[in-house]
C-alpha cells in the first residue's frame, strides 16, 4: 500500500496517527480511511496459515453451523429475498468452507476459495467440499474467465494491503448487475480489541468510509447495517483476558490453557444464536444509544 495515497479516495492528504508493532498508523484527512503501513515484507499467507489462533479455530469447527456469525446470517437473509433465481455464489476468504457448505445446503450454487492450505484441506475433508472449495487467487479465476451473480467478502478486507485492488478485481469477477456483499469491523465500535491492530487487521472502515470507498471503485449501495451485539463484546473482552502477551498470535497473544479454551469456545459457538436472541432487547437499546460492536455489512450492485 502506498502509504502517501489514499486507498479509498486517492487523496494525498494524508496524516500520521503513530506507530504499531513496526507499522506507521495513517489516516486520510478527506474521507478517515485509517490504514497501517510497514516499511518491511508484505503479509504472506504463511503468516495466517501458521498461526496458532487459527489453528485453534479449525480444532472448533466441527459443526459448521457453530462458525456462522451475525454477518454471514445477514447475507442468508438478503439471499433469501432472491426466490425467483438461483445466484451462482463465490465467498472470497472463506477459510474452511463453512459458510459454502451452508450455502449449498440450502440449494445455492457456492464455491470459495482461500489462501490457507490447512483450511482448505480440513472443509474438503470434513465438509465434503473438494469440488467446492479451492487454494485459488483470485486473477486465477480472472484467467479461468469465471464470473458470479454473487460475491461475499466476510472479514477480508480489512487483512488486505490493497483494498482497492481486491474491490476492482471483485467487481470484474461480477456479472452485470452482480452484488458484492461485504462485512469488517467497524471502526466506529466502542471498544478495541487487540486483532484490530497490525499484521493481523492493516485497514479500518467507518460506514461512511466503507461506502464511499465502494460508491469510488463502481459499486452502487443497495442496504448498509451496522451491529451492536453485548455477547460478542463480552466474549472478545473476556478473551483477551485469557491470552499470553508473551507467546504471540495475530490476534493478540494465544489463548492460555489452549484445549481446555477450545472446549469453551466450541460451547459459545453452540450457543451463540441463542444469546443472540437473549441479547437483542439491550443490544436495540444500546443501538439507539450509538453504540457499535463489531461489525457492518453492505450489500452492493456492480455498476457498469
Amino acid at each position: 500500500m502506498d502509504k502517501s495515497t489514499c486507498e479509498c479516495c486517492l487523496s494525498d492528504n494524508i496524516g500520521v496517527l503513530g506507530r504499531h508493532s513496526g507499522y506507521i498508523h495513517l489516516v486520510c484527512n478527506d474521507c478517515r480511511f485509517e490504514y497501517f503501513v510497514h516499511e518491511g515484507p508484505a503479509t504472506t499467507s504463511r503468516l495466517f496459515e501458521d498461526d496458532a489462533d487459527y489453528a485453534d479455530d479449525l480444532a472448533v469447527s466441527g459443526n459448521y453451523h457453530d462458525l456462522l456469525q451475525w454477518p454471514h446470517l445477514v447475507a442468508l437473509k438478503y439471499l433469501k429475498t432472491r426466490k425467483k433465481d438461483t445466484p451462482q455464489i463465490l465467498d472470497v476468504g472463506c477459510f474452511n468452507g463453512f459458510f459454502v457448505k451452508k450455502l449449498c445446503d440450502m440449494g445455492h450454487d457456492a464455491c470459495g476459495i482461500d489462501f490457507n492450505k490447512k483450511a482448505i484441506a480440513y472443509g474438503r475433508a470434513r465438509y465434503g467440499l473438494a469440488k467446492r472449495i479451492a487454494v485459488k487467487d483470485i486473477n486465477e479465476l480472472v484467467h479461468d474467465d469465471k464470473s458470479f451473480d454473487v460475491i461475499t467478502l466476510f472479514d477480508v478486507i480489512e487483512h488486505v494491503e490493497k483494498p482497492r485492488e481486491l474491490l476492482l478485481r471483485l467487481k470484474g469477477l461480477l456479472r452485470e448487475g452482480g452484488v458484492l456483499i461485504l462485512s469488517t469491523p467497524n471502526n466506529d465500535m466502542v471498544w478495541r480489541p487487540a486483532l484490530d491492530y497490525p499484521p493481523h487487521h492493516l485497514s479500518r472502515y467507518t460506514p461512511v468510509t466503507i461506502a464511499g470507498f465502494l460508491a469510488n471503485v463502481g459499486y452502487q449501495k443497495m442496504q448498509q447495517i451496522e451491529q451492536m451485539n453485548i455477547f460478542n463484546l463480552a466474549r472478545n473482552y473476556t478473551g483477551s483476558l485469557c491470552r499470553d502477551e508473551v507467546d504471540k498470535s495475530l490476534r493478540g497473544g494465544r489463548l492460555r490453557s489452549g484445549p481446555a479454551m477450545n472446549i469453551v469456545r466450541t460451547s459459545l459457538n453452540r450457543l451463540r444464536r441463542a444469546c443472540y436472541f437473549v441479547s437483542y432487547p439491550l443490544d436495540r437499546l444500546l443501538y439507539f444509544l450509538g453504540l457499535r460492536y463489531i461489525g457492518q455489512v453492505i450489500i452492493c450492485r456492480k455498476l457498469g
